[in-house]
């Protein structure tokens, strides 16, 4: 009996044990990225909400780091046929229409959830005369990771309702620059 009690309490101390150093480094994976001490402290930055609207699926708004600021508007679509859903996880319940553009209305990142935007108005901002230099693109990059990493402190609970919609956010804040 008293050794069945000692293999009891040894297993018991040995969960205990794992237990707490799962809740000691639990931050360290951040949606299944391992995470290093750069991206365990608060990045910088500012994320400014202009709309959330779970009902119509609209997030937009602002992100400033060191007065630059950079843009970002996501807009709900139609529904993605239930087929689709259930055979891929990686499929949303809904098309989602993503952009993110810099000071000067260059939209840099985007991603139509079909095959075009549902606003055609998107493309106009891309014009040809708000064309980047290489030292305005470096730093549209560079803003777009800040606000990927700020996104992702935040995490999906901040957007009841719109978690689809900030899923596409973070994902096309993640790509990198075209070439």
């Amino acid at each position: 009996m008293k050794k069945q009690i000692k293999v009891i309490l040894s297993a018991a101390i040995i969960i205990a044990v794992v237990v707490i150093i799962a809740l000691i480094y639990r931050e360290k994976f951040i949606y299944g990225e391992k995470a290093n001490e750069s991206n365990l402290k608060k990045s910088p930055g500012t994320i400014t909400f202009t709309t959330k609207d779970p009902e119509k699926g609209i997030l937009s708004g602002t992100f400033e780091n060191d007065g630059y600021t950079i843009r970002f508007d996501v807009a709900r679509r139609e529904a993605n046929p239930a087929i689709m859903v259930l055979l891929s996880k990686n499929t949303p319940h809904y098309a989602i229409d993503v952009r993110i553009c810099d000071e000067r209305q260059f939209c840099f990142a985007q991603r139509a959830g079909g095959d075009a935007f549902a606003d055609p108005n998107w493309h106009e901002d891309d014009s040809e005369k708000n064309i980047p230099d290489d030292q305005r693109a470096t730093k549209n990059h560079e803003t777009m990771k800040l606000l990927h990493r700020k996104l992702v402190e935040l995490g999906p609970n901040d957007f009841t309702g719109l978690t689809e919609e900030y899923q596409a956010l973070v994902s096309l804040s993640d790509e990198p620059p075209d070439s």
